[in-house]
Order: C-alpha cells, then sequence, then structure tokens
C-alpha cells in the first residue's frame, strides 16, 4: 500500500531543556508613575499580538474628591514590548456620583475579536442607576490600537433598570461569536456569585444579572471564568461546607443555560484551606481549575483539577508546585493554548531567609505532566502576578514590583517567546500511558497527536479509515520514557472520519505492561 507523505516533527521530552523558552522582552515598567500605590494588574492578549494591563492606581491620591481613593488605569503594549499608548484611565466615575470617597482596585481586561478592548472594573461607592450603592461593576470599551475611549462606562449588576444587588470583584470572559459574561461577587441572595451577558455588537446588557451558585448560602467570594462559546465554566471559594477556610466550586454554562448543581472541585478532607480559583479552558472545552490548597503545606501549593467538555473529571487533583513552596495569599494567574497545554503564575518566597517574594512560572502539557521546572519570571520584590498567551505563543506577564519603590510598588512586564518544547522536573517520566485527542479536531489538512510513555516501550501509532484500511504509519518502534509529538499530514487524503490507534508493550519490575487507545480524527475539506 502506498503509504502517506508524511510531515512528523518528534519532540522527545527526556531532559531539561528551556531552549526554545527565551526572553523576548526583559522587565520593564507599565505604569508611567513611579510614586503611587498600585494593585492587582490584570492582563488580555489582542487578536494582532499585542496585549493591554490594566491595575488599580492611587496616582491622583486618597483625598481628592474629584478622583476618589484610587481608579482604574490601563495601557495597550505592542508584542515587542513597544508601548502603544501612554497609560489611559479607564474607570469614569464623576464628582457627583458617589456619596464617600470610592476606591476602584479590581479590573478584568478582554480583547473582542474586531479588536475592541472591554473592561470590566468595581467601584466603591459610587451611585447606581436605581440609587446610591456601596458596591457595582460596570464595563468600558476602548479602541484596542488607540485606548479611546468609546463611550460611558455601563452597569453590569443591574436587575431590569435598578441595581440588582452589590457587586465587586469582577472576571470576564468572551463567548465566542457574539456575548461576552462579566461574573463578580453578588450580594442579592446572601454573598453569592453573579453574573451579566452583554453583546459585543450592540454593547447591551442581555437580559437581567443572573446567579450562578446554586442556592443562597452567603460566603462566596473570587469567581473567575472563561469560555470556548460553546461551554462556559465560573469558579470561585465558596463555605458552604466549610465556613472558614473554603472549597473550591464551580458552575458550567452550555448556550445560555446553567447546569443544575454546583461542582466541588477540590477532594481533600474537610477542614483544608482552599482559596483563589483560576479556570482555563482548551478549543475542545476540556479545562483546568487552579487555586492555593494548603492540604501538604500549610504554607499553601497550587493544586490542580482537569474536566472533559462535559465537567466529567480526569483523574484526581494533583499538585503544581513543590513541597519548598511558600505561596503569596493571592489568586494565580493561568492562561491555556488551544491545544489543553497550559502555564501558571504565582508569587513564591519559596522559604529562604532573606528572600522576597518573586514571581514563579511553571508549564504543564495537556495532560496535567510538567514541561518545566519551576522558572523565576523576575528576581525583583515582586506579587499579585498575572499571564496570559498571545495569539502566537508568544507569553505576557504583568506583576506588582517593588524594586524603584518597596512601599508603594509599580506595575512591571516581561514577555517570553513560547512554551519550553523539551523538559520534565528531574527528568522524571509521566505516570501514565495516554494517547490524547489530536489538536485540532476537526482538521486540515494537518494534525498534532501526542501520547506519553511512562516506561520505556514497543510503540505503533497508525492511521485507519472507517474500513479499517492502514493509510498512515506514524511510528513503529522502541522508544524511551516521556512526552512525544507528532504531526499528522493528510493533505492528501480525502475528507471524512479516521481512527488513530496506539499501541504499547513495556516491561516495568519485571512484568509485562500493555496500552491500547483509539481516538477519532476528523479531517474536513
Amino acid at each position: 500500500m502506498r503509504k502517506l507523505s508524511l510531515l512528523v516533527t518528534v519532540i522527545i521530552t527526556l531532559e531539561q531543556s528551556l531552549a526554545q523558552f527565551n526572553v523576548l522582552v526583559n522587565d520593564f515598567p507599565v505604569s508611567e508613575v513611579i510614586n503611587a500605590s498600585v494593585y492587582r494588574p490584570a492582563l488580555a492578549a489582542a487578536p494582532n499580538g499585542s496585549y493591554a494591563v490594566t491595575w488599580g492606581d492611587e496616582r491622583y491620591g486618597n483625598t481628592n474628591r474629584a478622583s476618589g481613593a484610587g481608579n482604574i488605569f490601563g495601557r495597550i503594549i505592542g508584542s515587542n514590548g513597544a508601548p502603544l499608548t501612554a497609560n489611559f484611565r479607564v474607570d469614569d466615575i464623576a464628582a457627583n456620583t458617589y456619596y464617600t470617597d470610592h476606591w476602584i482596585f479590581f479590573s478584568s481586561p478582554l480583547f473582542l475579536p474586531a479588536g475592541q478592548l472591554v473592561v470590566v472594573w468595581h467601584v466603591n461607592g459610587a451611585s447606581g442607576i436605581g440609587g446610591i450603592q456601596a458596591n457595582d461593576v460596570y464595563y468600558t470599551a476602548f479602541n484596542g490600537s488607540t485606548g479611546a475611549r468609546l463611550g460611558a462606562g455601563v452597569q453590569l449588576n443591574m436587575a431590569g433598570n435598578t441595581t440588582g444587588g452589590h457587586a465587586t470583584k469582577p472576571n470576564v470572559a468572551y463567548r465566542p461569536p457574539s456575548t461576552f459574561l462579566a461574573v463578580y461577587e453578588y450580594s442579592k441572595n446572601g454573598n453569592n456569585i453573579g453574573g451579566t451577558l452583554v453583546d459585543v455588537n450592540s454593547g447591551a446588557r442581555i437580559g437581567d444579572a443572573f446567579e450562578m451558585s446554586d442556592n443562597a448560602f452567603n460566603a462566596r467570594i473570587y469567581p473567575h471564568v472563561t469560555s470556548n462559546g460553546n461551554y462556559t465554566v465560573c469558579v470561585w471559594t465558596d463555605g458552604r461546607t466549610d465556613t472558614q477556610l473554603g472549597d473550591i466550586y464551580s458552575e458550567r454554562i452550555v448556550g445560555n443555560n446553567l447546569a443544575s448543581t454546583n461542582v466541588k472541585v477540590n477532594d481533600d478532607p474537610a477542614g483544608g484551606y482552599n482559596q483563589y480559583a483560576r479556570v482555563a479552558m482548551d478549543a475542545q472545552g476540556n479545562y483546568v481549575v487552579v487555586w492555593i490548597d494548603a492540604r501538604s503545606s500549610s504554607f499553601g501549593d497550587l493544586y490542580a483539577q482537569r474536566f472533559d467538555p462535559q465537567g466529567n473529571r480526569i483523574g484526581t487533583n494533583f499538585k503544581l508546585t513543590k513541597s519548598n513552596s511558600l505561596l503569596h495569599e493571592y489568586p494565580p494567574g493561568i492562561s491555556m493554548k488551544s491545544d489543553g497545554s497550559f502555564v501558571v503564575t504565582w508569587a513564591d518566597s519559596v522559604r529562604q531567609v532573606g528572600k522576597n517574594w518573586s514571581i514563579k512560572t511553571r508549564f504543564f502539557g495537556s495532560t496535567g505532566q510538567p514541561l518545566s521546572d519551576i522558572i523565576e519570571v523576575t528576581n525583583a520584590p515582586s506579587l499579585q502576578p498575572d499571564v496570559k498567551i498571545g495569539p502566537t505563543g508568544t507569553i505576557y506577564y504583568a506583576w506588582l514590583d517593588g524594586r524603584e519603590n518597596a512601599t508603594l510598588g509599580r506595575i512591571y512586564s516581561k514577555i517570553y517567546s513560547g512554551f519550553p518544547i523539551t523538559a520534565i522536573e528531574e527528568s522524571h517520566a509521566p505516570l501514565l500511558f495516554s494517547l490524547e485527542q489530536n489538536y485540532p479536531n476537526p482538521f486540515n489538512p494537518s494534525a498534532t497527536i501526542r501520547f506519553t510513555l511512562p516506561i520505556a516501550a514497543s510503540v505503533t501509532l497508525k492511521v485507519y479509515d472507517v474500513l479499517g484500511r492502514e493509510v498512515a504509519e506514524l511510528v513503529n518502534q522502541a522508544l524511551g520514557a516521556g512526552v512525544f509529538t507528532y504531526r499528522f499530514d493528510a493533505a492528501t487524503l480525502a475528507g471524512g472520519s479516521y481512527y488513530c490507534r496506539m499501541t504499547a508493550m513495556g516491561v516495568e519490575n519485571g512484568k509485562g505492561r500493555t496500552f491500547s487507545a483509539v481516538r477519532k480524527l476528523v479531517l474536513m475539506k
């Protein structure tokens, strides 16, 4: 049989190497003012490769009645680190709209496909449409290249024409093709989790604010949301079963419908500390939840849980950090590629005498296997990091930095070229055999196929048509333990369904181990 002409790229992750993990732009300041308190930077990546940073900023002081105790500022930066705009003010709260000095610290930016920048933000002390409120959430739209304001702020925590409940700590996700969802702490029925949908074309709210949590218990904080359009997931810290230390809960949205019940994410015994959850999703709808967890260390570790698109657990909770970590009590950052591999970042002092808090990061494959050891993004005294992956794989970081002013801080950023391609922590092999779903799927004309081997094994990887005829042989050889990636080029095949079958046979501790798996590939032409 005539075999296909194959473009096969093999990436063997057997040794620790960061050859393609290069710094494109080293640490540089984002905020223009040095002697002003700044807080909680947040990132968004634009379709054209630029990115935005927003943050809380007290440059106007905390006694100026015209500006309040804080504002949200932003800046748009090119993929080469060159600023595309000066710092611009995001909030538009005027002096006569509050009854006390307001503070505005929490923000969440988002680029829409057409290039507009949307920023969701919280204000304490603003007057809502239905009367004076202690906390409200707004969004404002900007030109994604110039930072020019495209309209007044729109209040989101609304029921009809009145405020539906106080709201704070917002986060936002785009839901292709035409909406975005803002989530926030919501006080309508206790301290709940709320959400508001917005039409990206008209900018109008779609319906009223609604509740994510499935009962009225009043101890829920720090929501975070992700979406690929077909599926949306919101996570938060929840006190329904542990009022003091908290658990991590989630809610799935399919279309505009909530799942029937919330799902507890952490699987540790009751009484453990679980806080500050974050979630990211791939193109297929698989998602990963990460959070700070004290089950194995009172100083806190990062734990994670994988889920499939239907919300089913994949495996159990697993640790992302090491035993000597000492995490700062602030949400980690996470961003995911469309193939399911992901990066996390956090502030860590690593329990060394005299060591400052500094920003760490680590990379993982789509099955949760480490692709790198823990990497120090900056050794300056630093806190509150965020991370986003750009459309070409470039990785953007932002954080609160104390190198110029340890008391007030300044927002800094850094840019890396992309994921490390060959790294496993301390040369440890994966724990399980696996054959991952090809990416993308459907595909045209090529697809990436990845599998893992916990031990050395003889491996075959072949592709068959629906009649069972072999159309390609990608692997037929002995391989060592590791993670392997192959590219299957189907340019000469007709569109339709195909099947990729992997078999592996090895020996461990004198006993044979075998593995077999099949994945369906859909070629769209």
